[in-house]
């Protein structure tokens, strides 16, 4: 009987500091996916046939390196062992022949300009493309993350479009982050847009039946043109989101309102008051001290904020505090999180299960079990509730949005409906 081989493709960005603190996630990535296939053996929903090997590839930032671990799932019995990965080019394919030798099909990119290292999530993505079909069961990435996707070494985006008429965004030869405006367009942000016409219709074609599409981070900044104020184009904020929800839903429990009585009984409110001065002075203190955010005064934060989405927010010369239909928070956050990295992606391949943090919310490391990466509901669980009450958003044990198909569904009704 053949072997069914599969793939399995983890990414680990930059360690934030402490040793190995991404970089070790791809071991337990391997631990915890073995272990699920091997729930799964013989049943109905399993993604392997037996005998099967499943390829796992680890794109590691920290050490600019492309490793392969093979692990072996027999007809009977299971094989328990620690991962022992092995350079790409010294990997010795033993069964599958060159289609499923992972050295004809993936490539480390060659390091451009002042970068670190050559991988580049554009890798991890051709990796998909070329594949043999349906034979990816999962692509995962532990890094630090936001609202564009994950930040696996924090490079920048020029925002660059393409010469070909219509215009259409392509990735700057530099940047080795995920971008939600351009990964997921039918080229991918490649830039020969003509030579990658298929590039999206390939990814997609890689994964197999019931694959999952997996960003470990976080999503609680926005990314906002600062130049005004002296600042970078690509200045920091704390998440909009995060913020509306704050003081639409969070501080709206501790009041003795008409709208605090609903939204306790997981209803919605016919309006809220939204205080974002309130908001502003709370960032304000915490840009003063946060690298992760840029020193902005409250009134820039003001209208830098308001700019984000002129349909929910007042005019720049408008009040601070304001009331609005509850609706209109939920189609406002609804907006919101379809310009992220995970929805555009949710989008893109609506037979894959992706998963991230919800706009908002952040991930931190796991200390128990898989030690994989959670979002802590010790920090975020106000946020988390809201998305799952009022957004109509499932979650997985680890507390990340499921943006399957009926997420992706639950998103655009609140967009359309509230």
């Amino acid at each position: 009987m053949a072997t069914d081989i599969k793939f399995v493709l983890v990414g680990t960005g930059f360690n934030d500091g402490r040793p190995n603190s991404f970089t070790i996630r791809a071991t337990n990535h391997v631990q915890f996916m073995v272990r699920g296939l091997n729930k799964k053996k013989g049943k109905s929903d399993s993604p392997l046939t037996l005998p099967a090997l499943v390829r796992f590839v680890h794109f590691n930032w920290q050490d600019d390196q492309i490793l392969v671990y093979e692990h072996p799932f027999p007809v009977k019995g299971t094989v328990t062992r620690k991962p022992v990965w092995t350079e790409l080019s010294a990997f010795s394919s033993t069964e599958g022949g060159p289609t499923f030798d992972p050295k004809t099909f993936i490539t480390k990119s060659a390091i451009e300009g002042l970068n670190r290292v050559g991988i580049s999530m554009v890798d991890m993505y051709r990796a998909v493309r070329k594949a043999p079909r349906g034979s990816v069961l999962d692509m995962s990435v532990y890094s630090h993350g936001f609202v564009e996707g994950p930040v696996v070494e924090n490079t920048s985006d020029a925002e660059e479009v393409s010469t070909t008429t219509p215009h259409v965004p392509i990735r700057t030869k530099t940047d080795l982050d995920g971008r939600a405006r351009s990964d997921f367009t039918p080229h991918m942000g490649e830039r020969d847009v003509a030579a990658n016409a298929t590039a999206l219709k390939d990814f997609r074609e890689g994964f197999s039946t019931g694959a999952t599409f997996r960003i470990f981070g976080c999503n609680v900044q926005d990314i906002v043109d600062g130049s005004a104020f002296g600042e970078s184009t690509r200045s920091l904020l704390r998440s909009t989101v995060f913020e509306v929800i704050h003081a639409a839903f969070i501080l709206q429990l501790r009041k003795k309102t008409a709208a605090s009585v609903e939204i306790r009984k997981k209803k919605k409110p016919a309006s809220v008051t939204i205080d974002m001065e309130h908001e502003f002075k709370l960032e304000d203190e915490a840009n003063d001290t946060s690298s992760h955010l840029t020193n902005f005064t409250e009134a820039q934060l003001k209208q830098l904020h308001y700019a984000i989405d002129t349909v929910f927010f007042p005019a720049n010369t408008g009040p601070l505090i304001f009331d609005r239909a509850f609706t209109d928070v939920t189609k406002f956050i609804a907006r919101e999180t379809k310009r992220g990295y995970i929805f555009k992606a949710a989008e893109a391949l609506p037979a894959v299960s992706c998963f991230a943090a919800v706009p908002g919310s952040g991930g931190d490391y796991e200390t128990t079990g898989n030690r994989l990466m959670l979002v802590p509901r010790s920090d975020w669980g106000a946020i988390l509730n809201f998305f799952k009450d009022f957004m109509g958003l499932k979650f997985d044990e680890r507390n990340y949005g499921v943006f399957d198909a009926a997420g992706v569904a639950a998103i655009n009704d609140r967009e359309l409906n509230g």
